[in-house]
């Protein structure tokens, strides 16, 4: 018999378990009852579709849509333990990775994609010697052979690294470590969005990076970076920001209206804008 009741002497055991799933075993069937679906234990299955499904789910969704999410050899791999684990952090990551540019990006770093032989590591911790800077990135060179690491300094040409870059060395690979400040609260909507797009900015600098390592053999300065590639609003990777924050207006729309009727901005355009390059040239 169903239904909600004591496990007392005497008593009738309670079929409710766990997130209010109900457990029945009339006539010796042995299912469990959750809402839209029932779970057959035996065969370890649904017995319907879930008419609930998120289009978003995926079986790879724990690994962040790469079946082949942890280090090897090959160095074609998006490492992120550490951040999808930081309170804080941890949400902005999941919502930049659910949204159109994280998709793009883990298509274009997991294996098979463009950059598929690149190493992309998210880390949580200091990212500027003074600590000032919400988020960095930095490029190694990774010896196959040994796992020994050169970092790339901007400004320099290598030669031969374009081959790298293009993930045709049979010797080498190209590894990024994007680094998040440690601590950056993220208790409201308006804070996780800000943050997760603090993750979207960084990793235009890590395609960035990989575009001018292969096409002229060097990294250009953060600095350069910022004034000719990521901030006038007519570059795509303006636009890439702007329509991250389109796309998530559910968690800014308060903050927007109360800073518009503070006089602070005029329209949306412009309160994403005070958002999106809110960042040093």
């Amino acid at each position: 018999m169903a239904g909600i009741s004591s496990k007392a002497a005497g008593k009738l055991e309670n079929k409710k378990k766990f997130n209010g799933i109900e457990h029945t075993t009339d006539l010796d069937i042995n299912q469990y009852d959750a809402f839209f679906r029932t779970m057959d234990p035996q065969i370890g299955r649904w017995w319907q579709i879930d008419p609930k499904a998120n289009e978003s789910e995926s079986p790879y969704a724990a690994m962040s849509n790469n079946p082949i999410r942890f280090s090897d050899l090959l160095g074609d791999t998006i490492i992120d333990t550490h951040i999808k684990t930081d309170k804080n952090w941890g949400k902005a990551y999941n919502t930049w990775l659910s949204s159109k540019a994280g998709k793009s990006f883990v298509k274009l770093y997991s294996p098979g994609g463009k950059y598929g032989k690149t190493t992309v590591i998210f880390k949580v911790g200091q990212p500027s010697q003074d600590n000032s800077a919400q988020g960095n990135t930095k490029a190694f060179v990774v010896n196959r052979k040994d796992g020994s690491s050169s970092e790339i300094e901007p400004g320099k040409t290598y030669k031969g690294i374009d081959k790298v870059a293009d993930g045709k060395s049979a010797e080498q690979y190209l590894k990024f470590e994007v680094t998040l400040r440690e601590g950056d609260e993220a208790n409201t909507p308006a804070q996780q969005i800000e943050n997760a797009e603090s993750v979207l900015h960084e990793t235009q600098h890590v395609r960035i990076d990989q575009q001018t390592l292969s096409t002229n053999s060097e990294i250009a300065r953060p600095s350069g970076q910022h004034y000719y590639w990521m901030k006038p609003t007519t570059s795509p990777w303006y636009q890439e920001r702007a329509n991250f924050y389109i796309e998530n207006k559910q968690m800014w729309r308060t903050d927007y209206e109360r800073q518009k009727a503070q006089g602070k901005v005029n329209n949306e355009a412009d309160y994403i804008k005070s958002k999106v390059n809110d960042f040093r040239n």
